[in-house]
């Protein structure tokens, strides 16, 4: 007889509980109201794949004692419409988990896992503006601690502006809002769910939050051509599209912008620090080189 191999535990019980429980959140995709009396009794955990250009369609996943991986493709790997994981791998897994799996129940959290607080939509530690809670689970030595940066308290005048207590002309009303990331803005091309920023409050309305440069970006090596001057493109990301973002090059004043608007840099020869500031304090900068092509 070989020497039989050594057990290594590579992921630990509490990570892979975690993973376990994610993957069992969605019933098969084929007849969702089947949970009612198969889900509860089978919860498989499974994940589904489809390959860029439709060319393979699998789904793996597993029970209480069975592994199973499904895979559909044509051996010339030409694309099919219809090789798409859920819709036709997931299909067949579930067909036969369903079969070689006896009804079993997944196991209770380790002891490894705390029960934490956190925001529905973001997953963070919950500020004053969550309104909407639920408990998650956590690693003992990798509880979260950064907060939800999406939900924001501000004061809302009477006719439905956002002001400041020290620009308001009248009586306000506190009110939780969600704040969507610019980056989820830029790629949903949607608007801010802020309200408008009142007149008497322009340059005076700020939410506390990490500005970064975006554009350019650290160590980026700029290119001019031939004798051709280029104007390089100043951008940050901030909660607060209507915020008032100050630029500097070298420590020199270069302009001001909204958050949300572009700076133009006519760029010289040499390397550069770029920073930006709001009024508030938050503050980034980035180091950039300029030459000739």
């Amino acid at each position: 007889m070989g020497e039989q191999p050594k057990e290594e535990r590579i992921f630990s019980t509490a990570a892979t509980w975690l993973t376990e429980k994610a993957l069992v959140q969605r019933d098969r995709p084929d007849f969702p109201s089947r949970a009612d009396y198969t889900g509860k009794r089978h919860p498989l955990a499974w994940k589904t794949g489809t390959s860029f250009g439709f060319h393979d369609a699998w789904t793996s996943g597993w029970g209480d004692k069975y592994v199973t991986t499904i895979w559909f493709g044509n051996l010339d790997y030409s694309s099919s419409s219809h090789l798409i994981g859920s819709e036709i791998a997931g299909t067949v897994f579930f067909d036969i988990m369903e079969q070689i799996e006896k009804p079993f129940s997944r196991k209770t959290a380790p002891p490894d896992l705390i029960p934490i607080e956190v925001c529905s939509y973001s997953g963070r530690i919950p500020t004053a503006a969550c309104q909407n809670r639920e408990y998650s689970f956590a690693r003992m030595e990798r509880v979260g601690t950064k907060r939800c940066p999406n939900h924001h308290l501000i004061e809302i005048n009477d006719i439905g502006e956002r002001v400041t207590k020290q620009c308001s002309q009248g009586t306000t009303t506190q009110k939780s809002i969600l704040v969507h990331s610019p980056e989820y803005l830029r790629w949903s091309k949607l608007p801010s769910s802020l309200p408008p920023l009142a007149e008497s409050c322009e340059g005076n309305s700020y939410m506390k939050s990490k500005i970064l440069i975006q554009s350019p970006r650290e160590s980026q090596h700029i290119l001019l051509l031939n004798d051709q001057e280029s104007n390089i493109p100043l951008r940050a990301d901030f909660m607060d599209p209507d915020a008032l973002v100050y630029w500097f090059i070298d420590q020199q004043f270069q302009g001001k912008t909204k958050a949300g608007e572009t700076l133009w840099w006519k760029a010289t020869l040499g390397t550069h620090v770029i920073s930006v500031e709001t009024p508030l304090g938050e503050k980034d900068q980035v180091s950039v080189t300029v030459d000739r092509f």
